[in-house]
Parts: structure tokens; sequence; C-alpha cells
């Protein structure tokens, strides 16, 4: 919450955690999977504000990060489009590029998604940062999750999960927020 949503990997502890109040820019990020075997783990982030006047510089910086995310899936379908399963850091690439054009990049403190796994959430596969060498692969899930944090003061992330199947079809297995949620 608030300026602890600046923080990439934030993890309230139980003594310590903030109450909700007016005015608060709240960022949960959930990751869990099913019991059943070979079952791999889903991994979500969502934003919400807990008032109905949200600030102009939050909606502004949301708004960049969900353009982000659409374009890393634009630039994924378009490989898939010619047959091709893009490299990972291409994809990465193309979401520092967008944040760089608006001197953001600098607040991009995350890389843009990975691979999910079956006994923890990330997965041995693929990293989607500007060293991984690695190709997206047909039925291996991964996250796309651009995020902007800006230190003591406030971050945002969009997170989904998808999949590649064999005949180049990019599946979304999650829903994908479009506003900041009110509550």
């Amino acid at each position: 919450m608030n300026e602890n949503t600046s923080i990439v990997h934030y993890f309230p502890l139980k003594r310590k955690s903030k109450i909700i109040k007016k005015n608060s820019s709240i960022l949960i990020d959930i990751w869990a999977r099913l019991k059943a075997k070979n079952s791999p783990f889903a991994d979500i982030a969502w934003v919400a504000y807990s008032d109905e006047n949200l600030p102009k510089e939050i909606k502004r910086i949301f708004n960049k990060v969900i353009k982000a995310r659409s374009i890393a899936l634009e630039f994924i379908k378009k490989n898939l489009k010619n047959r091709k399963f893009p490299k990972t850091k291409k994809v990465d690439k193309v979401v520092r590029d967008y944040f760089k054009k608006f001197n953001l990049e600098k607040y991009f403190l995350h890389e843009t998604g990975h691979s999910l796994g079956f006994s923890q959430c990330h997965g041995k596969y693929f990293r989607f940062s500007r060293k991984s060498k690695a190709n997206l692969k047909p039925n291996i899930p991964f996250t796309i999750e651009p995020g902007l944090y800006f230190k003591n003061k406030f971050g945002i992330r969009s997170e989904i999960n998808c999949y590649i199947t064999k005949d180049y079809k990019l599946i979304v297995t999650t829903e994908i927020q479009k506003e900041i949620i009110k509550i």
C-alpha cells in the first residue's frame, strides 16, 4: 500500500501491516497453484485505489504500464503470426524502449515477465530480461508484468499469465486489468 508499492517485491509483516485508509494506492500480487499433479503456478498483480478521486499521476502511470503490457503482447503475436517464437529479451526490449520514450526506463526495476513453475512461482525455462538468451516455447506458461516503481511514492504493475500453443496461438489465461479498481 502507498509507498510500499514502490518496493518491487514488498511483503508485509503481520505486525507491521498498514490499515487501508482513504486515498491509498494498493498493489496486490498473488501467486498460487492447484494441488493437482503437474499444475503450474498462476501469478497476477492488480492495482486498486481507495477513493473515487484517483490522482492524475497514478492514472497516468497506470496507463503507461498497461500500454507496455499491450505492446509486449502485440510483439509476441506479430512474431507468432510469422510462425516464430520470439526471444524473451526482445519482448523485454520493446517494453524498455516504450518506457524510454517517456523517460521512465529508470523506474522499470523489474523484468517484463518469467516462465511459471510447477514447484515454485518462478519457472526455470526463461525470463524476459536484457540478458536472456531463451525463446518463448509452446505450452510453457509465462507472465507479462511490466511495472514502474517510484521510490517512497508508489508503484504500478500489471501482470497477466499466458502460454503459446504449438500452432503459434497466444492464449491469455487471466483477466486483463484495464482500469484501476476503486474501493
